[in-house]
């Protein structure tokens, strides 16, 4: 953060009090919250296998925003500013989500919402005291260049995995744009000027996760099926395994939308396990690459999203983090072994940092379970809720071992 001199400070009163930049602030921080939240909810109803990376990416950048928009909020001693709810901005963030479809939810969040918020934190910006107030200032100043960046992204991006080219809706465009000029944001209310908008309907997350259309797609996990029990078979299935954590962060995306009751401190942990099982993705892709092996030539797996969207979000996250990724150690642990003892220093590297990862994961577990089962007013206790997703889970690998998809 750079510091402007005395001297280059214009003596001027068109700054903002300290009680509207507050409000500016608690704005920015509702903006980014519900932007974190929407990326999320939406990265499974999105086609594109490299938009939904670069997704958990921005989601995380959105993160780490909101957070240092709520540190500086308690700094000036609004400590109520993550509960403060604007209804007009609620209804913008709505209609935002309210996109057609997964590529039009593109086109509308990039290409319009950070488009038209980076110009809004820009001025924003400039009218805080930056005397008394560099520290707001900066942040706005540095989540603009985010924002701004995010657009440019969208832009120049064409799908690699997909047979033609983005189709961009400039009609899906102009109508979130329309939203954008109807809202008066500071004043946390809709134009009177402006007609009325429409209130969209919440946006559903899909119950089934969307791929391009130019991969193959399975239920079932035939991995085994096309290896053999070699070296190379087995770190082949790993790797594969690991391209396939997409639905995890999926997964884990459709929760951080559908829990706004929780805190704050709740979606930024979920932001980073998401991103974190976004970058597993990644590492899997890339090793895939680095074996010779095209990830096209494998088939996308959509079950265990599937199985896992049946569930409330309480229930999913118990059996992502105290069931699937608690009981994962044994097997990752013996991986690094065999890899180290071939001499694939590579592998062992991206596996010992997955483990690494994963014990974060199942602290998460531990950590907001219980609240959650509070939150909820849910009398089951936290073994009690394990055990039954332990049942469903081996209830879903009986049928799969059965031949039976769509459980």
């Amino acid at each position: 953060m750079t510091i402007r001199p005395s001297s280059s400070v214009p003596a001027t009163g068109s700054y903002r009090s300290m009680g509207d930049a507050v409000t500016l602030l608690t704005r920015a921080f509702q903006l980014e919250r519900g932007l974190l939240r929407m990326l999320g909810g939406w990265m499974p109803g999105v086609p594109y296998w490299d938009a939904k990376l670069a997704m958990g990416d921005h989601l995380w950048a959105h993160a780490q925003y909101g957070s240092r928009l709520l540190k500086r909020l308690h700094e000036l001693k609004e400590n109520t500013a993550e509960r403060q709810e604007c209804q007009a901005v609620d209804e913008l963030l709505r209609g935002l989500g309210a996109a057609p479809d997964g590529t039009d939810f593109l086109c509308g969040f990039y290409g319009t919402a950070m488009s038209r918020l980076s110009g809004i934190y820009t001025a924003w910006a400039a009218q805080i005291d930056p005397v008394m107030d560099p520290f707001s200032g900066a942040i706005l100043v540095e989540a603009t260049n985010e924002l701004r960046g995010q657009a440019e992204w969208y832009a120049a991006y064409q799908p690699a995995y997909s047979p033609g080219a983005l189709v961009r809706n400039k009609a899906w465009s102009d109508r979130l744009a329309g939203l954008f000029d109807a809202i008066d944001l500071p004043a946390g209310q809709w134009r009177s000027d402006r007609p009325a908008p429409a209130i969209e309907e919440a946006f559903t997350c899909v119950p089934t996760p969307q791929r391009d259309a130019s991969f193959q797609t399975a239920r079932v996990n035939e991995i085994n099926r096309r290896t053999d029990d070699s070296f190379e078979g087995k770190r082949l299935a790993i790797f594969y395994n690991h391209t396939q954590e997409m639905q995890f962060a999926e997964s884990l995306g459709a929760i951080l939308y559908e829990t706004p009751e929780m805190p704050w401190a709740f979606h930024y942990d979920m932001a980073r396990h998401c991103v974190d099982e976004i970058r597993h993705t990644r590492m899997g892709c890339t090793r895939f690459e680095q074996l010779g092996q095209k990830l096209h030539d494998f088939p996308m797996l959509l079950q265990n999203y599937s199985l896992r969207a049946k569930l409330d979000p309480m229930e999913r996250f118990c059996m992502m983090t105290l069931v699937i990724e608690a009981s994962s150690f044994e097997k990752k642990r013996a991986g690094v072994k065999m890899f180290q003892e071939k001499g694939d220093e590579i592998s062992a590297r991206y596996e010992s940092y997955d483990i690494r990862d994963e014990m974060q994961h199942v602290n998460f577990g531990h950590t907001w379970v219980p609240i959650m089962l509070r939150v909820a007013q849910d009398a089951r206790s936290v073994t009690e809720l394990v055990q039954y997703c332990q049942d469903i889970l081996a209830d879903a690998l009986k049928n799969e071992r059965k031949g039976v998809a769509g459980y």
